[in-house]
């Protein structure tokens, strides 16, 4: 499964955002979500992926949720979790 299906899978949204002075650097990650890297953590960090092109940051931000247990919305009534498989990754 490719980073493009899980979001269609999901019906989530992937935002992406150019920075002008960071040699073009393009990040790309689901709006509203953190994920942890345990399930048995409460711990949440908010990854990204990182690239010059937005396939290079896709394909970043893909081996970054790769495994990794998504939570989305999180300190709402909407909460949702989800196991996230590995990920294809076909750029970068």
């Amino acid at each position: 499964m490719t980073l493009y299906e899980l979001a269609d899978i999901l019906r989530r949204d992937l935002v992406g955002r150019r920075y002008e002075n960071q040699n073009g650097r393009i990040m790309v990650k689901f709006e509203c979500c953190e994920v942890k890297d345990k399930i048995d953590s409460s711990i949440l960090a908010t990854p990204s992926g990182n690239g010059k092109t937005w396939d290079e940051a896709a394909a970043d931000y893909a081996r970054n949720i790769s495994g990794k247990l998504l939570v989305f919305d999180a300190c709402s009534k909407e909460r949702m979790e989800f196991q996230c498989p590995t990920l294809e990754v076909k750029h970068g």
